[in-house]
């Protein structure tokens, strides 16, 4: 599959979230839909940005995973960066965190659900199963 495939979907995603973080009021946005929001659509980006990061749906890899995750918050700061400057709207601490929960529940779904690369024992991982 091409970079291009693999990077076009979170591309998007993050450009929506940049579109909708633009708009000085999001329709029906309360306290507890809002940080649910978050958390769906930046664990969302998360689970897109680690498919791209292992090139498909492999096996759960620490550099992938911590790669995916830091992109994605560091994606949710620059969020509230940005609406810091929009009319009507302001910087949340507590939407950054709803954003890493996301993402690292994404993280924790990807592990169950595509298991995890085993870590060779000279690097420090378990018995080696044969």
């Amino acid at each position: 599959m091409s970079r291009l495939r693999l990077w076009l979907p979170p591309a998007l995603l993050a450009g929506v979230i940049f579109v909708l973080s633009s708009l000085s009021q999001v329709p029906g946005a309360t306290y507890v839909q809002d940080k649910l929001a978050h958390l769906t659509v930046f664990g969302l980006l998360c689970l897109l940005t680690l498919r791209a990061a292992h090139g498909g749906l492999k096996p759960l890899a620490a550099r992938a995973a911590t790669s995916a995750f830091a992109l994605v918050v560091l994606w949710g700061v620059l969020d509230e960066v940005h609406q810091y400057f929009v009319p009507g709207r302001d910087a949340s601490a507590r939407d950054v965190a709803a954003d890493a929960l996301g993402a690292a529940l994404a993280v924790a779904v990807w592990a169950v659900w595509r298991g995890t690369a085993r870590i060779p024992r000279a690097l420090g991982g378990g018995r080696e199963s044969s």
